[in-house]
């Protein structure tokens, strides 16, 4: 079951944190303030999973500060809102291909009256 540490407001999973940076489950005392694991912490910048690249070196397709649709799921690009798969291959594991938001989009949004468009994670937020 994932929840939410909200001493933290990090994601867990069944007890164990989840690492921003590789996305491994990992003891919550070894995540620091940033959420990223003792690996990603030691790893030099350049293989660093935070630096955005994943442990075989590709770099992620989805670009930062851009809010994605993802089936029926609005994501950014962070492995806890959009998932490791989709971060690096733009499809999420259930075979969803993300989509970026578009202006037309949020406009169209807004009619709807549901607020405004923010990603799972809570991160981002559309901005016109």
């Amino acid at each position: 079951m994932s929840t939410i540490d909200h001493g933290t407001d990090r994601p867990t999973h069944n007890g164990w944190g989840i690492c921003e940076g590789c996305g491994a489950f990992v003891d919550p005392a070894e995540l620091d303030e940033r959420g990223t694991c003792t690996r990603c912490q030691a790893a030099p910048p350049s293989t660093n999973q935070t630096s955005q690249t994943n442990a075989k070196g590709a770099a992620p397709v989805l670009r930062p500060g851009v809010l994605y649709f993802a089936h029926d799921r609005i994501v950014c690009a962070t492995i806890r809102c959009a998932g490791s798969c989709a971060l690096f291959t733009g499809v999420t594991t259930g075979g969803a291909v993300l989509s970026p938001v578009t202006d037309d989009d949020a406009t169209q949004w807004q009619t709807y009256g549901l607020g405004p468009m923010t990603c799972e994670c809570t991160a981002l937020t559309y901005a016109e």
